[in-house]
């Protein structure tokens, strides 16, 4: 009757174990979910951000060429930073995203000493709100190449 006990307590372990285990995979699940959502939006904001300065700054050059033929360093940091933005991986498990990120940061910080404008990516703070809750679809985003 004394091993029946221990078994009986053992199994209550053993299930209460498995429960909490079982709890916690699905509480990390959707945490880690809901972190990778809202990195993978700033990463995006902030790469759409640099798309879209290298295709003002290109389309300007189009309109008055001496902006760029005056410095050939710029001209070829503009192309650089163009070929790291349409390069950047769109595979969030690929592990050279976040060096590519840096790449891209860096490049953009010389053109823009190049090109000697004050420009510089400021993030928008996300905020959740419980009409935010996640439910809807986000609005569809192609992807763009950049050509000058």
């Amino acid at each position: 009757m004394f091993d029946e006990l221990l078994n009986v307590e053992e199994e209550f372990i053993q299930d209460g174990w498995a429960e909490g285990k079982r709890d916690a995979d699905q509480r990390g699940y959707g945490e880690g979910f809901e972190l990778g959502e809202i990195k993978g939006g700033q990463i995006g904001e902030e790469i759409g951000y640099y798309a879209g300065c290298v295709a003002a700054w290109a389309a300007l050059a189009k309109l008055d060429p001496s902006i760029l033929s005056e410095n050939p360093r710029a001209e070829k940091t503009l192309q650089q930073l163009s070929e790291l933005i349409n390069a950047f991986p769109s595979d969030p498990t690929n592990e050279l995203l976040f060096e590519s990120l840096e790449s891209i940061r860096a490049k953009f910080k010389q053109l823009v000493s190049l090109l000697k404008v004050k420009q510089r990516f400021i993030a928008t703070a996300r905020i959740r709100t419980p009409e935010s809750n996640g439910d809807s679809a986000p609005p569809s985003r192609g992807s763009t190449t950049l050509d000058f």
